[in-house]
């Protein structure tokens, strides 16, 4: 936040003395000015005094704001509040190389340090101050200027270069705590993404092959030569042997995801200047022009902060990407992420790490620059065994689950070779240990898909028959989320993320957007009309102007819903969270913000003008208190608005509710649209009375993920099915009821 300039300052303090003083005028005086303009401007004097009004308030909007620079030119472009300067180390060397030169009266070599940042609204700035330093040393060889004059354009130079550094300084400070920050969240939602997905088990030490066989025969030269033919270690040496740049590859349910969330915790660990991510591909689109493009749209929620602070991390280049999931893009998009890709991995020092299925990835043979295919094998039986039994063995809380499953795999072949794979080893972990036995799940396929797929229905029906929901509607429930996302290509559900278009509705998209739109604006108007009420109770009353703007309120509500109702289109529902709410932020911002000085003092002008040229008795006063109370209103509005709109908060949601409830602190009341919503679906039977507990539930069931902790339902926001596998399960077991009409498809 940048300090209130000189020329703002002023002018505030202008617009409350010529305030003062107008009111303090006697009226007698004030007949004297209006004599005094009538013997100078003659009986139509008002017409000069309201084209002074409407050339002064010209002068004030471009000469209090940015839109008049372009009318001078000699006008500078204002500084930039934020350099976008990278966090870390090397930043913080340079910063404190160049602060030592200026100590030592060397401003040149502290610019040259400063230069090695290559931003460009930083260079701009630096060849500014080297330019006035090149004409000092010129002027200073000539001797056309005495010692004191020199010293004194000196320093002047050497305060505006420390002034540049002290302000990068501060930037580095704010960046530094932004990222440990960021850092902390995403390690927490981690954290609780791989104990869900796991469901609380220590994890297995997964086989790990190099397989250059997926890739195709023109990458192979740009591949390490790796020191054997098995990957061993911790996540993190892996991805520094291929050089930041490692490509995970195996069957569905074999563990991939679970060794990115671990390598996404070791970096975060690791990295200082580097903000590793784990990012689902499942939105891709052919459509995006570039990776960069998709980034600005999925970063920002991912590793909850605003978009505007999102976009700059992602031109700092210290994003290191996780690409989870390259299996789960649509088919006729997967050629196109990899040339983004591609086109991505072209700048040598980028670093990043692709996932995906086995057979979709060497579908697309398409070459990609990446250092080490890595593949995720098949636990070997021994080391299932050998797993089973140290748990059945174990001194502390032995499982009496691992002997149960230990004598099925030796009886039944087809389970033997199903439970190689982690998904379905941790599946049957639950079911033996809540002591099922292999007759009890009665196991009847010939196939290994077949008895996959019953492993995973043996596991749902468990999960549901011990949950607080009957198991027939949560299964209703769950399928009707499962194919609503997968039509919508989500890995990853909000609660705003619930849309109208989830549903054909029997009524038309004209009442939805009629009720919908109403719901939203409407307190917000509310609040608005009861503002002018109090305006208009200086006049009326305050009982009859509160009812006035409340009328004004309800009808601008009521209007604005009938405008979206005939535009015809699907309503969305949306969240206006860019800003965590303070007013010591709100009143910084109005202090730095020339719009608001200009509003107050081309309102306080109008007031005066207003008052000179009104016959009625008391008008200068009445004009003046008006022009106050109107600027006052649309500064503070304005001010609100421009806040909203310039943040680079950190925003992490801490609950589900999160989004909304920021927004309704921007007086934007989707939140009611929202509960409508879910009345409206309730009523249909496609969710559950208390959405937020359900989904919770379903992650302590091992169904679903929660990026917070289920059993509170507190620090996160996002739900997501525990596995791919899961959620095909689901989707694939929906059918809508027949005296409902079918979903868009």
């Amino acid at each position: 936040m940048t300090k209130p300039s000189r020329k703002s300052t002023f002018l505030v303090l202008l617009a409350i003395l010529l305030a003062v003083a107008i009111m303090a005028v006697p009226d007698s005086f004030m007949e004297e000015i209006r004599a005094w303009f009538q013997e100078a401007f003659g009986e139509g004097y008002q017409r000069y005094v309201l084209g002074f009004f409407i050339v002064g308030a010209a002068i004030l909007l471009l000469r209090t704001t940015d839109k008049g620079n372009w009318l001078w030119p000699a006008a500078k472009p204002a500084k930039p509040e934020r350099y976008n300067i990278p966090p870390g180390p090397t930043t913080r060397a340079w910063i404190t190389e160049a602060k030592t030169h200026i100590s030592l009266a060397d401003p040149d070599k502290a610019l040259r340090f400063l230069s090695q940042f290559q931003i460009e609204a930083l260079d701009a700035e630096i060849d500014l101050l080297s330019s006035r330093l090149a004409t000092f040393q010129q002027t200073k060889r000539k001797g056309v200027e005495s010692l004191d004059q020199e010293n004194r354009s000196f320093n002047r130079i050497s305060r505006d270069v420390l002034d540049l550094v002290l302000q990068l300084e501060k930037e580095l400070a704010t960046g530094t705590e932004n990222y440990k920050a960021i850092k902390t969240y995403l390690k927490k939602r981690y954290t609780n993404r791989l104990d869900q997905k796991l469901a609380s088990r220590q994890p297995v030490n997964l086989r790990r092959l190099v397989n250059t066989e997926v890739i195709p025969e023109g990458n192979k030269p740009a591949l390490v030569a790796y020191k054997s033919p098995e990957v061993s270690g911790a996540m993190l040496q892996t991805f520094r042997d291929a050089r930041g740049r490692l490509l995970l590859v195996g069957a569905p349910g074999a563990g991939k995801t679970t060794l990115m969330l671990q390598l996404a915790r070791e970096l975060l660990d690791a990295e200082p200047d580097y903000l590793p991510a784990v990012l689902n591909l499942t939105t891709w689109s052919k459509e995006y022009s570039s990776l960069e493009a998709w980034l600005n749209v999925i970063l920002a929620a991912e590793i909850g902060v605003s978009e505007k602070y999102a976009a700059e991390i992602i031109r700092q280049n210290h994003l290191i990407p996780l690409f989870d999931g390259f299996d789960e893009i649509e088919d006729e998009n997967r050629r196109s992420c990899l040339e983004a890709i591609n086109r991505f991995g072209e700048e040598g020092t980028q670093q990043y790490a692709i996932s995906s299925r086995t057979r979709e990835f060497q579908a697309v043979n398409q070459a990609l620059l990446i250092h080490l295919p890595v593949e995720v094998c098949p636990l070997s039986l021994g080391q299932l065994k050998s797993e089973l039994i140290r748990l059945r063995d174990a001194d502390e809380k032995p499982e009496r689950g691992a002997g149960l499953l230990l004598n099925a795999i030796d009886k039944d072949g087809l389970l033997r070779e199903a439970i190689q794979t982690p998904f379905y080893f941790n599946t049957l972990q639950t079911l033996f240990n809540a002591g099922r036995t292999l007759d009890d799940l009665n196991f009847a396929a010939t196939t290994l898909e077949g008895r996959q797929v019953e492993i995973t229905d043996r596991f749902v029906q468990h999960e549901l028959k011990v949950s607080t929901y009957p198991p027939d509607k949560a299964n209703h429930w769950l399928s009707f989320f499962a194919s609503r996302m997968s039509e919508r290509n989500m890995a990853v559900f909000e609660l705003r993320d619930l849309q109208y278009d989830w549903w054909r509705w029997r009524w038309s998209k004209w009442q939805n957007n009629l009720i919908s739109e109403f719901f939203r604006v409407t307190p917000g108007y509310l609040v608005s009309g009861l503002i002018l009420g109090v305006g208009l109770s200086l006049e009326y009353g305050p009982f009859i102007g509160s009812l006035i703007g409340l009328f004004f309120g309800l009808l601008l509500g009521l209007s604005s819903g009938l405008t979206k109702a005939i535009e015809g289109k699907e309503p969305q529902i949306t969240t206006k969270d860019k800003r965590n709410w303070s007013w010591s932020n709100y009143i910084k911002h109005l202090k730095s913000d020339k719009s608001f000085v200009g509003i107050l003092i081309y309102m306080l002008l109008f007031g005066l003008v207003k008052g000179l040229i009104s016959e009625e008795e008391l008008g200068l006063e009445v004009g003046l208190l008006g022009g106050i109370f109107l600027g006052l209103v649309v500064g503070l509005a304005s001010g609100f608005a421009k806040l909203m709109e310039d943040s680079f908060d950190i925003l992490q949601p801490t609950s589900p509710y999160h989004r909304f409830n920021a927004s309704m602190k921007a007086l934007w009341f989707s939140i009611l649209q929202h509960k409508f919503l879910c009345y409206q679906l309730r009523k249909q039977g496609l969710l559950p009375p208390d959405l937020v507990k359900f989904l919770n539930e379903m992650s302590i069931r091992h169904l679903m993920e929660f990026d917070g902790d289920p059993q509170t339902g507190r620090g996160g926001a996002a739900w997501r099915f525990r596995h791919r596998i899961l959620q095909e399960y689901f989707a694939a077991r929906w059918t809508a009821p027949k005296e409902i009409p079918q979903p868009d498809k």
